[in-house]
């Protein structure tokens, strides 16, 4: 009995080292929980920081991102020019007036050819085009077509300026460069008042070999041409196709009137042409005027008429940047000193006409009324008045102060509060 107790006792001593790892007891490193806990806080507050600077740097960089990615283009700047005064002009043109001295004519102007040559490079052809499907085939016929200018890149799109073209919901605008590459083109903004309109093509769709053939237009200065300069002209002068004229300006100091100011307008004689578009060099090479039938609308002779080109480039800057060019809605005569002495009326501008519902009109300007001050500036002519206007935005309320004729033909101070639109 003891023997099998004994042998019991050793069968059991035998097994109990193969379970014996079950008994062991696993203890936490001294300190172990601690150093989790801090070592989970130190990536949350790496976490918290890298937003932070994430955050920050985004909010920095959040505009010129904006700008290369979304597409938000750069702003267009034309420079303005400056007047000739009468001895300026004496001395810059001589008394000849062919726009050179004749002892260094022959030195300073390039030939004729090489000018249409380089100018045919920023010269664009626009059509509107109509399609319209019969049957299984597609039809597209043209409806207009005028000629434009290059005359800005705003890092997006390439700008070019043009008589405006009327084009319906289902129409489309194309256009043809100097290479004879066709594309598509957009309206960027228009001017009803002037009837031009800044058209758009986007960068990203021209072929090397177009944007290596195309070259943004110099701007010259209309305000240094005189009669009988020799013009290049270029474009659809004829209504249609794409022609080269060699003209002499007729007329370069006869103004034309439109709502809030007075335009100058460049007359060419042209072997007996008119009408038609297109654009009007002088003999460097630069851009003096813009051809298009609201320059000659009410023009007197027949000659290619184009608006001069120094007195739209703020109209020009404007429709850059798909900005209303301002408008007030006044068709109005200075009121020189001698004129107000003689007739006794107030020195300004006398209203001649207020569009119908313009702003103007809405602010209670009438026909007949006398301004003397816009905006807090007193004005003496209109073309003062023109350029104050044009250096509102579309929305600005303005303060017009002015005379109106009450009894006994005297005149009463009035004011009228305005807001700019556009036309």
């Amino acid at each position: 009995m003891d023997e099998q107790k004994r042998q019991q006792e050793e069968s059991e001593m035998n097994e109990t080292p193969e379970y014996s790892f079950l008994q062991e007891v696993i203890k936490d490193e001294v300190g172990g929980t601690g150093k989790r806990k801090k070592r989970i806080l130190r990536k949350i507050g790496v976490g918290i920081f890298i937003g932070l600077v994430a955050c920050f740097t985004f909010s920095v960089f959040k505009p010129w991102v904006e700008s290369r990615i979304s597409g938000n283009p750069d702003e267009v700047m034309i420079p303005r020019d400056t007047k000739q005064t009468a001895e300026n002009e004496a001395d810059r043109f001589g008394k000849d007036g062919n726009g050179q001295k004749k002892d260094n004519y022959s030195k300073s102007v390039k030939s004729l050819s090489d000018v249409a040559k380089k100018g045919k490079r920023s010269v664009v052809s626009l059509l509107v085009l109509t399609g319209a499907t019969i049957g299984n085939k597609e039809f597209v016929s043209e409806s207009q077509s005028v000629s434009g200018v290059l005359i800005a890149d705003n890092g997006q799109e390439l700008l070019i300026l043009g008589p405006t073209m009327e084009v319906g919901e289902t129409q489309q605008i194309q256009a043809t460069f100097c290479d004879g590459k066709k594309y598509r083109v957009t309206e960027k903004k228009s001017d009803a008042n002037l009837e031009l309109t800044i058209y758009a093509v986007k960068e990203s769709q021209l072929e090397e070999k177009t944007a290596k053939s195309i070259r943004l237009a110099a701007l010259g200065s209309s305000y240094e041409v005189k009669k009988g300069d020799t013009t290049v002209l270029l474009g659809m002068l004829f209504g249609q196709g794409d022609a080269v004229g060699y003209g002499v300006l007729r007329s370069s100091t006869e103004k034309a009137e439109w709502a809030d100011g007075t335009y100058h307008i460049l007359g060419a004689e042209l072997a007996g042409f008119t009408g038609g578009s297109g654009i009007m060099f002088n003999r460097q090479g630069e851009v003096i005027g813009i051809i298009c039938d609201a320059a000659g609308e009410d023009a007197k002779e027949e000659l290619m008429h184009a608006y001069a080109i120094s007195d739209i480039k703020d109209v020009m800057q404007f429709l850059a940047n798909g900005e209303s060019v301002p408008y007030i809605g006044i068709h109005a005569t200075d009121v020189s000193e001698n004129i107000a002495e003689d007739r006794r009326i107030p020195r300004g501008i006398y209203v001649d006409k207020v569009e119908a519902d313009s702003p103007a009109m809405r602010a209670g300007i009438q026909s007949g009324d006398v301004l003397t001050a816009i905006g807090g500036t007193d004005i003496e002519n209109f073309e003062q008045y023109h350029e104050l206007l044009m250096e509102e935005k579309e929305g600005t309320h303005l303060l017009i102060k002015g005379y109106r004729r009450g009894a006994k033909d005297q005149y009463v101070a009035v004011h009228f509060n305005a807001t700019v639109g556009n036309k």
